[in-house]
């Protein structure tokens, strides 16, 4: 084997070898970029999940203030009136933490259905 194309085939793997370095430097940026926006849906959906919890503590809290004014025959219409609205931000949590917990879902699904498609 002649010298020049000796050097030429060290070139070619050395070329190869660089190329495969980039595609591997790519997938690593592509998963840092999926790992970055499942942190992201990560810290929503504990956030809507410590709102959930805060919000279903005021509920129970107002509904046992209720109870204890109904069963001392006294009707308060602003603890029913709290009572309810503690009642609807419950069922507003939930529904953004049911929604955060699907968005994480489907965003950790994205790539696998990407690939597939």
């Amino acid at each position: 084997m002649s010298e020049s194309s000796e050097l030429e085939a060290r070139l070619e793997r050395a070329l190869a070898r660089i190329s495969e370095g980039l595609d591997q430097l790519r997938q690593m940026d592509e998963l840092e970029v999926s790992l970055s926006r499942q942190a992201e849906e990560m810290t929503r959906l504990d956030s809507d999940l410590q709102r959930l919890r805060a919000t279903n503590d005021a509920l129970r809290s107002v509904n046992t203030q209720l109870r204890e004014a109904n069963a001392a025959g006294l009707a308060d219409a602003s603890l029913v009136n709290a009572a309810l609205a503690a009642e609807l931000d419950a069922l507003k949590a939930a529904r953004a933490a049911d929604k955060a917990e699907v968005e994480t879902v489907l965003a950790a699904l994205e790539p696998v259905i990407g690939e597939d498609a």
